[in-house]
């Protein structure tokens, strides 16, 4: 996850669905610059069930502020996800949960 704001300050909330899925790490890093920071989050989650899990990561950000980059890694392989409009967004993910996609 990658983003860049004029705040360097952003609160973030984790929640899982079930406890088979353990966060185990938060990392943040920030750099500012003259009035702007860019700021990379770094999280890792073991998902201890047999079968994908659905976990909740938000950050909540400054007004000014906006998400350039987030991706995933699961068992090595990289998944670039595509920043979108909040609800076309929540759509095109009811609809995959409703099909049976999932992210690995």
């Amino acid at each position: 996850f990658q983003g860049m704001g004029n705040q360097a300050n952003s609160r973030q909330k984790r929640s899982t669905s079930e406890s088979t899925v353990e966060v185990h790490s938060v990392m943040v890093e920030c750099t500012v610059t003259s009035r702007f920071a860019h700021t990379v989050m770094t999280s890792t989650a073991l998902n201890k069930a047999n079968s994908s899990q659905e976990i909740f990561f938000e950050v909540e950000l400054p007004k000014t502020a906006f998400i350039t980059n987030f991706s995933m890694e699961i068992e090595g392989k990289v998944y670039v996800g595509e920043v979108k409009e909040k609800e076309k967004a929540k759509k095109q993910y009811e609809k995959a949960v409703s099909t049976g996609q999932t992210a690995g």
